[in-house]
């Protein structure tokens, strides 16, 4: 089947001068290319499309993405809207989206969403980065998400990746996983929140290779049943403890833990861990703290 692709440019001499106009004639498969300028406009996608910007595209308004649809956008810059929601599945590459006029910049739920070199910038009324929940499925690589006034990332009952990302410096936390949550984050980066850095209740987050540090509160806190493991990590010069594990499990491998002004690691109230092979050392309190639990050291 041949694909059409459809040009939305401002100027009364071009067929589409709106991405709506375009949206209605396209037909699935079809290509939307936007190029150069401000589109104060919401969209709401519900056939299999792709957008691409081309030049210096803004758009402002919302982004709704229907059940069973498929979108992939590239180079496209999200400023001043209604957010983002993802009921079908979205491909997000080379995009930023900052200052959404609402609490949550990107929701994601009952969707999938894969998002690739995107930063997600917080404004005065940005609560959250994203909000992830119902099944959802969502893998972010080499993004950022930065400054926003709660948690940068909230999740429950969805899988969710990191690979090469950076949680920068947020009014609370930078993960908050309430339950059910399978999380991997790897080759990553977490600074400088003033709560506790990832929180998890009832979830399973496994770290490797990721950089904690320099957060104003607890490092990593997990509880009610959760499992941490941490490999090849370094998590490091919190204002509390850097590790707190309650009613959970441990394995922590080849990582270091330092320079904290808590303990190293706190593991209390009947939870269980593995650590071997890691380094404790710099803390104002016991480097180890195990209370009411069990602890293998090797």
């Amino acid at each position: 089947m041949w694909m059409a692709t459809l040009v939305v440019k401002k100027g009364i001499m071009h067929r589409y001068q709106n991405i709506n106009q375009a949206l209605q004639d396209a037909e699935v498969g079809d290509a939307i290319e936007i190029r150069d300028g401000i589109y104060e406009e919401s969209i709401e996608i519900s056939k299999r499309l792709t957008l691409y910007g081309k030049g210096d595209v803004t758009i402002k308004g919302g982004v709704f993405i229907r059940y069973h649809t498929h979108v992939d956008i590239r180079n496209i810059r999200f400023s001043q809207g209604h957010g983002i929601y993802v009921k079908g599945e979205l491909q997000l590459e080379n995009c930023i989206i900052e200052k959404q006029q609402v609490s949550t910049q990107v929701t994601v739920n009952f969707g999938t969403l894969v998002m690739k070199n995107v930063d997600i910038l917080a404004g005065t009324t940005n609560q959250f980065g994203m909000r992830i929940d119902n099944g959802s499925s969502v893998m972010l690589i080499e993004s950022t998400l930065h400054q926003h006034t709660k948690a940068q990332i909230i999740a429950q009952n969805s899988e969710i990746s990191l690979s090469k990302c950076m949680l920068l410096e947020g009014t609370m936390n930078g993960i908050f996983a309430i339950r059910n949550v399978n999380m991997v984050i790897e080759d990553c980066e977490i600074h400088g929140h003033e709560k506790t850095q990832i929180v998890a209740a009832s979830s399973t987050i496994s770290l490797v290779n990721t950089l904690i540090h320099e957060g104003r509160d607890v490092g990593i806190q997990v509880f009610s049943g959760s499992k941490l493991t941490i490999d090849q990590c370094e998590i490091k010069q919190h204002a509390e403890t850097n590790v707190v594990v309650h009613e959970s499990e441990l394995v922590a491998s080849d990582s270091r833990i330092a320079k904290s002004n808590g303990n190293g690691l706190y593991i209390g109230e009947k939870s269980k861990a593995i650590i071997y092979d890691c380094q404790l050392y710099g803390h104002k309190k016991p480097q180890l703290f195990i209370e009411n639990s069990k602890a293998e050291i090797r």
